[in-house]
């Protein structure tokens, strides 16, 4: 099984808001009437496409959409609404290709994480992997290579973690179909 922060997640810092105000915000341009009748967005990488072009045209588009954020932080009815038939429409897109490649995925929001952070945040400082900066503490990369530099011992830390998972109190790990063929 792999697991992934799915597109429905929602924080102030994630690339998803960046990516969900313009959709919002086109969505009620283009869909005045959304909430009383759902459109269909049979393409959705051309619906992405249109929306972040009239956002990278149109400074009052970008301004009214960085509200949007906002909106859908402070749980607007309306915005939860939009964001939701967004991310739905995105999860049928994105279950499709999964099926092809008989992937299954158990999404889980980005909060799934958070009792996690302080234990993986102690194991870098123990490790010396993290500097303050302004307040926050940031993870340091030590070694930094080009990706054409990798050799198939990088590409196993890589992908492993993508490809195999150990679920707690399991003694036999899992490993994904694609692992296995490719072995």
């Amino acid at each position: 099984m792999i697991r992934h922060p799915p597109r429905s997640t929602l924080s102030s810092s994630s690339a998803a808001s960046d990516v969900y105000k313009r959709q919002i915000l086109y969505l009620r341009e283009t869909h005045p009437d959304f909430l009383e009748n759902p459109p269909h967005i049979g393409d959705l990488v051309a619906f992405y496409r249109a929306a972040k072009k009239r956002f990278d045209e149109d400074e009052d588009f970008k301004v009214a959409a960085r509200k949007e954020v906002v909106k859908l932080q402070a749980l607007e009815v309306e915005n939860i609404t939009a964001w939701k038939m967004l991310c739905d429409v995105s999860r049928t897109e994105f279950e499709q290709i999964y099926s092809r490649l008989n992937i299954k995925i158990e999404e889980r929001g980005e909060s799934f994480y958070n009792p996690l952070i302080p234990a993986v945040l102690e194991q870098l400082e123990k490790s010396n992997l993290t500097e303050m900066s302004d307040g926050a503490t940031i993870i340091v990369a030590k070694e930094v290579k080009k990706i054409t530099d990798f050799d198939v011992k990088d590409m196993v830390k890589l992908m492993s973690s993508m490809l195999i998972t150990v679920k707690r109190g399991a003694t036999v790990p899992e490993y994904h179909p694609a692992l296995l063929e490719a072995i």
